[in-house]
C-alpha cells in the first residue's frame, strides 16, 4: 500500500490542459545580503515536459544548487497525462515557478495564433505532423517564455527539456 503512495506523488488525475495558476508569486526585493548576491547571480529558465514527474525533482535540485536557478516557466505538454505540480509544490519557497498550458503558450502573439490554427493537433495526424506540431509548441513556449522573463528583467535565461543538465567547465587547470 505504500507504493501506490509513491506513485500518487509522481501522478494525478489532472490533466495537463487545466488552467494552472503560478506556485507562488515573484519577489519584488532581496532582503538579506545573501539574497541581493543570489538574486545578482541568479538564472531563470524555461521547460516543456511531458510526464517527466519522476526526473523532475532531481532537475530542479541539481539546477537550484548549479545554476543557481531561481526563476522557472514550465510548459506542460498538452499531451501529458500528469501535472507536475506536486512536483514543483516543494521547491516553490526556493523557485519562483509557473505552469503554463496551451492557453499560456500562444496567449499574445497574432502571428502565433494565425499559426496555430494551421497546427491545431487531429486525431488522424501523421507521425510527421504530430512532430511538427510538438516543434511548433516549443519555438512558441520558448518565445513567449523569453518575452516573459525579459519583462520580468531577468538577465540569464536557461532552455531546456527536463533531461538535459547544464554543466559548467573549468578550463583553468590550477583550480579545484
Amino acid at each position: 500500500n505504500n507504493n501506490n503512495n509513491n506513485n500518487n506523488f509522481y501522478s494525478t488525475s489532472a490533466v495537463a490542459t487545466e488552467t494552472v495558476q503560478p506556485i507562488t508569486e515573484p519577489t519584488t526585493e532581496p532582503t538579506t545580503e545573501t539574497e541581493t548576491e543570489t538574486t545578482q547571480l541568479s538564472f531563470s529558465a524555461c521547460i516543456m515536459i511531458r510526464d517527466d514527474n519522476i526526473i523532475l525533482p532531481e532537475w530542479l535540485a541539481y539546477h537550484y544548487v548549479v545554476a543557481p536557478l531561481r526563476r522557472l516557466i514550465v510548459a506542460v505538454d498538452s499531451n501529458s497525462l500528469t501535472s507536475p505540480a506536486p512536483i514543483l509544490q516543494p521547491f516553490s519557497h526556493l523557485i519562483n515557478i509557473t505552469l503554463w498550458d496551451n492557453e499560456d503558450i500562444f496567449m499574445s502573439s497574432s502571428y502565433v495564433n494565425r499559426r496555430r490554427r494551421k497546427y491545431n493537433f487531429r486525431q488522424d495526424a501523421t507521425e510527421t505532423q504530430k512532430y511538427r506540431l510538438w516543434q511548433f509548441k516549443q519555438y512558441a513556449f520558448f518565445t513567449e517564455c523569453a518575452k516573459t522573463l525579459k519583462h520580468e528583467n531577468q538577465s540569464w535565461t536557461l532552455f531546456f527539456d527536463s533531461d538535459e543538465y547544464i554543466a559548467f567547465n573549468n578550463n583553468n587547470p590550477t583550480t579545484i
